[in-house]
């Protein structure tokens, strides 16, 4: 909400606002930073789902596929309505879309959602420790990286997620390549987007526990390993064909393999969680999500030269 106020107040429209055209850039990356700070919100959702749990951490992927079902329902709505007032106002108004959506999250936090850690398992506020450096060192990537090496199954899985969240952050830059492709305007995008949040959703927060049953059942004795190596090989199909498609319409018959993808974040997420300390589960959720962070920085900018140079490749090409 602070950040999309001051992009209101500061740099919008691009070029014409308080700081002018050389220091749009500046200041939209300063915006971005503090709007950053809200993934914190999403850390805090899937640390309280193990008081939920209330101690049956096998409930956990199903629970987080839950949450993914909710993130489908944002991701359909968010992706749309942007685009189409940014099509139609060009301006400020779909920054002040989001920022009036960020009010409303704070107001509902701060007066609706109840407490989900029960009175005995709080800890007692002790400012002495709290002003210690241990507790702002805690607050920092480097204490989560302190826990990440001293736990061998964590070590194990944090490599493949990584990779997993470097092939969803092409989501974030597709409005390049549907522009360059398939000659898709913002709206088309937007709307395309949105379907990809109604399938995910759908796929997480309906679909997740048939499919686990049924891999339960086939496979016994390495459930867990298969839970995570099918959705994975399904991915790798997915941006396979996605690569090869030669016309916009063949995107969404492929969401039924982005759907079936998307499995690997919540099941990876539960498949670790549920092996920890409950007093440890939000670090790790908050390690999941540093990480996350870190590929989607590494994702963005690594695609957007891929696709120049693919696009400079076909232009020597003629085509």
């Amino acid at each position: 909400m602070v950040s999309n106020l001051v992009q209101i107040l500061l740099i919008y429209p691009p070029g014409v606002g308080f700081v002018g055209a050389d220091g749009f850039y500046t200041m939209l990356i300063i915006c971005r930073a503090i709007a950053g700070v809200s993934d914190g919100v999403l850390v805090m959702t899937f640390a309280s789902l193990t008081d939920i749990c209330d101690g049956d951490a096998a409930k956990l992927p199903i629970y987080y596929g839950k949450v993914g079902l909710v993130f489908g329902l944002a991701f359909t709505l968010g992706p749309l309505t942007a685009a189409t007032l940014y099509g139609k106002f060009k301006s400020i108004d779909y920054v002040l879309y989001l920022s009036t959506a960020g009010a409303t999250l704070a107001c509902v936090m701060c007066f609706a959602l109840p407490e989900t850690l029960p009175a005995a398992k709080r800890r007692v506020f002790r400012p002495k420790f709290y002003s210690s450096g241990k507790f702002w060192l805690g607050l920092t990537p480097f204490d989560q990286l302190v826990y990440l090496t001293s736990s061998p199954l964590l070590m194990a899985y944090i490599l493949p997620y990584f990779l997993h969240e470097i092939s969803t952050a092409v989501y974030m830059s597709w409005i390049l390549y549907f522009e360059w492709r398939f000659s898709w305007d913002i709206t088309q995008v937007g709307i395309y987007i949105s379907v990809v949040g109604i399938v995910v959703g759908a796929f997480q927060g309906l679909l997740l526990r048939p499919f686990t049953s049924k891999l339960k059942a086939w496979y016994p004795s390495n459930f867990e390993g298969m839970l995570i190596i099918w959705p994975a090989f399904v991915s790798a199909v997915h941006f396979a064909l996605v690569g090869t498609a030669s016309s916009g319409w063949m995107m969404f018959p492929l969401l039924v393999l982005t759907g079936i993808g998307s499995f690997m974040n919540p099941v990876m997420r539960g498949v670790v969680c549920r092996t920890q300390p409950p007093s440890e589960v939000g670090r790790v959720n908050a390690i999941f999500s540093t990480v996350g962070v870190l590929s989607t920085v590494g994702g963005n900018v690594v695609y957007p030269r891929l696709l120049k140079a693919s696009e400079e490749g076909r232009a020597a090409e003629g085509r």
